[in-house]
């Protein structure tokens, strides 16, 4: 093995692991569910519910094709929109383990959404000028003002952050960790 592929291979490790030796998989999709009653903790109360995930282990599907069952309890902190979709797509919503904080969930997604919707809206325009969101209207502001400023700004950034890249020929493939 030559010298260049061992780094090639250790720097393939290296994206995969982060400081503590923790791995970091991408997520692909929650695939199906478990419960098991045995590992559950039961408190029957009729006043008081009992707010737990014991018990619950979801399948999930990685990126890089492996499959693997995780506790609810680790993929609700870490993944709390996606295991809140699965529940919904699922009818599990109305389950002890999820009925108290899947609503939560879905409710503060839709006030970023709404937040950042909102945002998006009210920053078209700065100072009298308008900012545009593409580049076929900054090309349109340029015809209406019969200029080309906004033609020679998109130019200049290119050229900016054109050393950031490398084009690689089509039948060469990106080192690991890039795209």
């Amino acid at each position: 093995m030559s010298p260049f592929m061992a780094n090639l291979i250790v720097e393939n490790m290296y994206t995969q692991l982060d400081a503590h030796g923790n791995q970091h998989l991408l997520f692909k999709a929650i695939v199906d569910h478990s419960y098991d009653e045995s590992a559950a903790l039961w408190e029957e109360d009729q006043h008081h519910q009992q707010k737990t995930t014991k018990g619950w282990t979801l399948v999930v599907k990685w990126k890089d094709g492996s499959i693997s069952w995780e506790r609810l309890s680790d993929l609700k902190e870490s993944l709390p929109i996606e295991v809140a979709d699965y529940a919904i797509a699922s009818n599990l919503c109305k389950e002890p383990a999820f009925s108290w904080w899947v609503e939560n969930v879905v409710k503060r997604r839709k006030k970023m959404i709404g937040a950042a919707s909102t945002k998006y809206i009210k920053s078209t325009h700065h100072i009298s000028l308008e900012i545009p969101k593409t580049v076929k209207r900054a090309l349109e502001i340029d015809t209406e003002n019969g200029n080309q400023l906004w033609q020679d700004a998109i130019s200049k950034e290119m050229e900016a952050v054109r050393v950031a890249f490398k084009i690689l020929d089509h039948s060469k493939q990106p080192p690991p960790g890039y795209q």
